[in-house]
């Protein structure tokens, strides 16, 4: 039997974390307490990593619960996982960013899912460009002063090429034109093409910086048009 008790004494306030498991000692080797911090205990098999992490994104004002909060208080109905099924991983949209742009470095990440793709609750991109802010003031509300990026996955067009709508996002984007990302026709962003939403959310949360670089190359798979508009960006 494995379980862990976290206790708060009444009269002191102090907290009290007791273990027990099928191996030996393992009270000793108790990382995941912190004074005037908090507690976190995996248990079983953990990854021993997991538990200095949890303290350490407490200690810096990481709390999911919090932006949650936020989000609410800002009228977004959001919803919230703390794990994923067994043996699924993450989804490539988040693949891709950790091991081909963060090549795996071990960084406190927070995750952001919002539905591009299947209808019929799609946000509009009014809406995308609202939640961008909200992101962005729950990270300034942060307690601590903190070096966090905005990294958004997608698009542009696909699965046929339009170099004509990826121009206008382009432009809007550096722009900061505001309004013509908000009015961006939601038949246009059906298919592949919905992942410009994503864009949308990210020009929310960045739009006191200045995008400072941008590469497009429209990707042409076939003579018919099908392909990608592959478009990378930064902001600065």
């Amino acid at each position: 039997m494995t379980y862990s008790i976290i206790g708060r004494c009444a009269r002191t306030g102090r907290l009290g974390l007791g273990i027990t498991t099928f191996s030996l000692v393992v009270g000793g080797r108790c990382e995941g307490i912190a004074a005037g911090i908090g507690v976190c205990k995996t248990q079983a098999f953990p990854n021993r990593t997991n538990d200095p992490l949890g303290i350490k994104l407490l200690a810096e004002g990481f709390m999911p619960a919090r932006v949650m909060e936020m989000f609410a208080a800002g009228e977004f109905d959001v919803a919230s996982a703390n794990a994923l099924p067994e043996g699924e991983g993450e989804g490539h949209a988040f693949g891709f960013v950790h091991q081909r742009i963060m090549k795996d470095v071990a960084i406190p990440v927070v995750p952001v899912f919002l539905n591009t793709y299947y209808p019929p609750n799609q946000p509009s991109p009014r809406r995308c460009y609202r939640l961008g802010q909200a992101i962005r003031e729950a990270v300034e509300a942060y307690p601590e002063k903190l070096r966090i990026g905005v990294v958004a996955s997608g698009g542009l067009s696909h699965f046929t090429v339009d170099e004509a709508l990826d121009g206008e996002i382009i432009r809007a984007l550096r722009e900061k034109d505001a309004n013509a990302l908000q009015s961006v026709p939601r038949a246009q962003l059906n298919s592949g093409s919905s992942e410009i939403r994503n864009w949308i959310c990210a020009a929310g949360a960045l739009e006191h910086l200045e995008l400072s670089w941008v590469n497009y190359y429209p990707g042409y798979r076939t003579p018919a048009g099908t392909g990608t508009g592959l478009c990378f960006a930064s902001w600065a």
